[in-house]
């Protein structure tokens, strides 16, 4: 899954001590100016936001419930577009009225799945 599809979380890892859960949003392509591209991941953002505060995570996932949270953009690039970068530091301030953190992770495209 990526962030083309905005009805489902991409992914989710757990830490070793099964404290910290981390829903993740991957995006394979490189970041453009494109109205498209931020539209899909403000979607995506949207979705992770409805799904912690209706409780539907937990609902989905018990085990999640009163572990750590933490959202992140997992990606090829940096984003460097001043409108996506706006998106994403409103995403962190979203986040974090639920006591999420959210970042973004800039990992080597080999690494990230397609």
């Amino acid at each position: 899954m990526t962030v083309e599809n905005p009805d489902s979380i991409d992914q989710i890892t757990v830490n070793n001590e099964k404290s910290v859960y981390t829903l993740d949003m991957v995006e394979t392509r490189p970041f453009t100016d494109s109205e498209a591209q931020r539209e899909q991941i403000a979607e995506k953002i949207n979705l992770y936001l409805e799904v912690i505060q209706t409780g539907q995570l937990y609902e989905q996932f018990p085990d999640i419930r009163g572990k750590e949270l933490r959202v992140r953009l997992v990606c090829t690039d940096e984003p460097a577009d001043d409108r996506l970068v706006q998106l994403l530091t409103a995403g962190t301030g979203l986040f974090a009225k639920h006591g999420v953190d959210f970042a973004v992770e800039v990992i080597p495209r080999e690494f990230v799945e397609n």
